[in-house]
């Protein structure tokens, strides 16, 4: 069995501790460094004392001349992976990991650049690590008294440059095909130096090809700890940021299927607590909210369970108007602006419904989504409507037997139950008049719509006076005074409280 380390190498793995150290070496190396050698010179890093070059330029001017400047370059990423694997683990005095093998992975990308391509000093031709093989091989001689193994990463010409995910992957595979590595052999993997594109194509195809036998050496810049990291750990790590990643868009049935498994491995509290929270999240992003809500009576967390007792025995079911408003308001962050219009439209709507189901209980037939009105509805409407009115609404009644709760009358009863509608929200006539007669037009549309249509909807400029509009119209309607000073739909509704706790579990979960 051997113990292999494969190393990714970058722009900025080799650094200079002087800033005019070079001269003598750049003006032998001028043919090497055409077609703009007066562009290169060392910048200095912020927050550091170390200056750096391109890496092949670095390369090209230190390359054969590294026995004898060896005292001026710095190796700031290498030199913490070499400690680490000389100090594993000094609290359980694990012994020090001597590699067997080490591959160092270069890049050269001189195929896809022509000269003319290289002018520039910030081309990705002249970041390019291929010149730095003899520096590596002097400084892992003296760290381990072992040769290196170069692997060449040189995309074909014509094609895409190692900033290129599926042209990056298609080479390190090909690549570490050639390895020699076996099953028996101990694989050790620094994958954060490169480009993004190298580093996912390195941790792909290491976690894909060495499985278990893989561990992973990684620097936390903040911190400048380094860690050595088991492949369970490892992959782990990567299921719980992509949890995260799918937390942050609310998709809760992507974060369940990465976590679940683990999750029902897991006999923690927070384990239980993330299952049950996932569970509710899903009904609701179904806008299942009366399934939501009586869930989350059930869930062992006393301040959401509270709240939602709290919530679910008001007299009537004015809570649903907040989750739906802030379904709509997650609708507009995942890009889906015809769902938000639906979702925000229902939350004005179907409240007055329900408001108008619960108000005028005598004269109303409940009828899951659309209650139905009565005749008798007709007594509350004599001394508000005109004779024509009465009698159009007359007609319809002997036509049809009852009127769905929607649209004029059901306008026309909040206005006459409160009467003062105009000093309390004096731009509800909006929503009745402008906005109501366009949904179903609306809502039949199959090409999307526009948030800054959505917005002309509305008459408002941007995100914020939507928000404080809906809340406007549904505090009004439902009289509840607790959320008068909110501004965002996020502190009126029980979902969002759900999703903070959701991203607290996961972060003690990953703990």
């Amino acid at each position: 069995m051997s113990v292999v380390w494969i190393v990714t190498t970058g722009n900025s793995d080799v650094k200079l501790t002087q800033e005019n150290s070079w001269g003598s070496l750049r003006l032998k190396k001028l043919d090497d460094l055409e077609p703009y050698p007066d562009d290169f010179s060392p910048k200095e890093e912020s927050n550091s004392d170390l200056f750096t070059l391109p890496a092949r330029v670095t390369g090209i001017v230190y390359g054969d001349a590294i026995a004898t400047h060896s005292h001026i370059l710095k190796f700031p990423l290498l030199n913490g992976f070499c400690n680490k694997l000389e100090h594993p683990d000094d609290e359980n005095n694990f012994p020090p990991i001597k590699p067997d093998r080490i591959f160092i992975l270069l890049t050269d990308q001189e195929n896809i650049f022509e000269k003319g391509d290289r002018s520039d000093s910030d081309s990705a031709y002249w970041k390019d690590t291929i010149t730095l093989q003899p520096i590596f091989e002097y400084y892992f001689q003296k760290q381990f008294d072992i040769k290196i193994e170069p692997v060449y990463l040189r995309p074909k010409s014509g094609s895409k440059g190692l900033d290129d995910w599926d042209v990056t992957l298609k080479l390190v595979q090909t690549e570490f095909d050639k390895l020699g590595i076996t099953q028996d052999d101990e694989v050790i993997v620094s994958h954060q130096a490169g480009t993004p594109a190298i580093s996912s194509a390195v941790q792909f195809v290491s976690l894909l090809k060495f499985q278990g036998k893989v561990s992973f050496l990684l620097s936390n810049e903040r911190s400048e700890e380094v860690n050595l990291i088991s492949y369970s750990s490892y992959f782990q790590s990567m299921q719980i940021e992509e949890a995260k990643k799918l937390l942050a868009n609310y998709n809760y049935v992507g974060v369940e299927s990465v976590l679940k498994t683990r999750l029902q491995a897991d006999d923690r509290d927070v384990a239980k607590n993330i299952l049950a929270l996932l569970e509710v999240a899903k009904l609701w992003n179904l806008s299942k909210f009366s399934d939501f809500m009586e869930k989350m009576q059930r869930i062992e967390i006393n301040s959401l369970q509270e709240a939602a007792t709290l919530r679910f025995n008001q007299s009537w079911a004015w809570w649903i108007a907040y989750e739906e408003a802030y379904l709509a308001l997650i609708r507009i962050e995942q890009g889906n602006i015809v769902e938000s219009f639906f979702h925000g439209f229902r939350s004005v709507e179907g409240l007055i419904s329900k408001w108008g189901e619960y108000k005028f209980f005598d004269h109303v037939i409940p009828n899951n989504d659309s209650p139905l009105l009565k005749i008798s509805i007709l007594e509350v409407f004599n001394d508000y409507l005109g004779k024509q009115e009465q009698e159009k609404m007359l007609n319809e009644f002997k036509e049809k037997g009852t009127l769905v709760l929607s649209g004029f009358p059901l306008y026309a009863l909040l206005r006459i139950e409160r009467q003062n509608w105009r000093n309390e929200c004096k731009d509800l006539s909006i929503f009745t008049e402008k906005i109501a007669p366009k949904r179903n037009k609306l809502f039949h549309r199959l090409l999307g719509l526009h948030i800054s249509e959505l917005f002309e909807i509305w008459d408002v400029k941007n995100v914020d006076e939507w928000q404080k509009r809906i809340i406007r119209y549904i505090n009004f309607v439902s009289e509840q005074k607790q959320f008068d000073s909110c501004i965002s739909l996020h502190d009126t509704s029980l979902m969002a409280q759900v999703h903070d706790q959701l991203v607290k579990a996961i972060e003690s979960f990953e703990a």
